[in-house]
Protein backbone atom coordinates (compact mmCIF):
# COMPACT_ATOMS: atom_id res chain seq x y z
CA UNK A 1 0.00 0.00 0.00
CA UNK A 2 2.60 2.08 -0.34
CA UNK A 3 2.30 5.22 -1.95
CA UNK A 4 -1.24 4.57 -2.62
CA UNK A 5 -4.58 5.00 -0.38
CA UNK A 6 -6.82 2.35 0.77
CA UNK A 7 -10.14 4.43 0.30
CA UNK A 8 -13.60 3.85 0.94
CA UNK A 9 -12.76 0.28 3.43
CA UNK A 10 -15.92 -1.83 4.17
CA UNK A 11 -15.62 -4.20 6.54
CA UNK A 12 -18.93 -7.13 6.86
CA UNK A 13 -18.64 -9.39 9.89
CA UNK A 14 -19.74 -12.90 8.15
CA UNK A 15 -20.22 -16.45 9.70
CA UNK A 16 -17.72 -18.50 11.09
CA UNK A 17 -15.67 -15.51 12.43
CA UNK A 18 -14.47 -14.33 9.20
CA UNK A 19 -14.73 -10.35 8.18
CA UNK A 20 -14.84 -9.11 4.59
CA UNK A 21 -12.83 -6.02 3.53
CA UNK A 22 -14.61 -4.04 0.50
CA UNK A 23 -11.73 -1.23 -0.91
CA UNK A 24 -10.75 0.29 -3.56
CA UNK A 25 -6.47 1.17 -4.37
CA UNK A 26 -6.40 4.96 -5.27
CA UNK A 27 -3.01 6.24 -6.52
CA UNK A 28 -2.12 2.64 -7.16
CA UNK A 29 -0.02 1.91 -10.48
CA UNK A 30 -1.95 -1.39 -11.28
CA UNK A 31 -5.18 -2.34 -8.68
CA UNK A 32 -8.21 -1.06 -8.54
CA UNK A 33 -10.18 -2.50 -6.35
CA UNK A 34 -9.54 -5.65 -3.69
CA UNK A 35 -12.22 -8.17 -1.87
CA UNK A 36 -10.56 -9.86 0.76
CA UNK A 37 -11.56 -12.34 3.44
CA UNK A 38 -10.01 -12.40 6.86
CA UNK A 39 -10.73 -15.47 10.10
CA UNK A 40 -11.01 -13.87 13.24
CA UNK A 41 -9.72 -16.40 15.79
CA UNK A 42 -8.92 -15.60 19.38
CA UNK A 43 -8.05 -11.82 19.13
CA UNK A 44 -6.03 -12.89 16.08
CA UNK A 45 -6.75 -11.99 12.30
CA UNK A 46 -5.36 -14.02 9.27
CA UNK A 47 -6.33 -13.51 5.49
CA UNK A 48 -7.74 -16.40 4.09
CA UNK A 49 -8.18 -15.02 0.55
CA UNK A 50 -8.50 -11.90 -1.61
CA UNK A 51 -9.50 -10.95 -5.22
CA UNK A 52 -7.76 -8.43 -7.20
CA UNK A 53 -9.35 -6.64 -10.08
CA UNK A 54 -6.59 -4.55 -11.80
CA UNK A 55 -7.16 -1.36 -13.73
CA UNK A 56 -7.26 -2.97 -16.93
CA UNK A 57 -10.37 -5.18 -15.72
CA UNK A 58 -7.87 -8.49 -14.87
CA UNK A 59 -8.88 -10.45 -11.68
CA UNK A 60 -6.73 -12.13 -9.81
CA UNK A 61 -7.32 -14.85 -6.49
CA UNK A 62 -4.48 -14.23 -4.16
CA UNK A 63 -4.27 -15.68 -0.22
CA UNK A 64 -0.50 -14.42 -0.02
CA UNK A 65 -0.99 -11.09 0.34
CA UNK A 66 -4.08 -8.66 0.74
CA UNK A 67 -2.55 -6.80 -2.52
CA UNK A 68 -1.16 -9.39 -5.16
CA UNK A 69 -1.31 -9.85 -8.51
CA UNK A 70 0.72 -13.30 -7.93
CA UNK A 71 -2.67 -15.30 -7.36
CA UNK A 72 -4.20 -17.42 -9.82
CA UNK A 73 -5.76 -14.99 -12.73
CA UNK A 74 -9.82 -15.45 -13.19
CA UNK A 75 -12.23 -14.28 -15.76
CA UNK A 76 -14.83 -13.60 -13.43
CA UNK A 77 -16.63 -10.84 -14.54
CA UNK A 78 -17.78 -9.88 -10.92
CA UNK A 79 -15.19 -10.08 -7.54
CA UNK A 80 -17.63 -12.09 -5.62
CA UNK A 81 -18.57 -15.17 -7.61
CA UNK A 82 -15.01 -16.34 -7.04
CA UNK A 83 -14.81 -16.58 -3.70
CA UNK A 84 -18.31 -17.49 -3.26
CA UNK A 85 -17.68 -20.82 -4.57
CA UNK A 86 -14.68 -21.14 -3.25
CA UNK A 87 -15.84 -20.31 0.78
CA UNK A 88 -19.46 -21.36 0.67
CA UNK A 89 -19.79 -21.11 4.33
CA UNK A 90 -19.46 -17.14 4.51
CA UNK A 91 -22.45 -15.71 4.09
CA UNK A 92 -22.49 -12.23 5.08
CA UNK A 93 -24.80 -11.38 8.21
CA UNK A 94 -25.19 -7.92 6.90
CA UNK A 95 -23.73 -6.67 9.86
CA UNK A 96 -21.28 -3.43 8.57
CA UNK A 97 -18.41 -2.20 10.06
CA UNK A 98 -18.15 1.91 9.48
Amino acid sequence: LENSYDSYPRYTICKNGVIKKDSYLSGHATISHFTAYYRLFRGSVSLLESLIRTNDYSYYLSTKSEISTSGAETTDSTMESALKERYPEITPAWVSLK
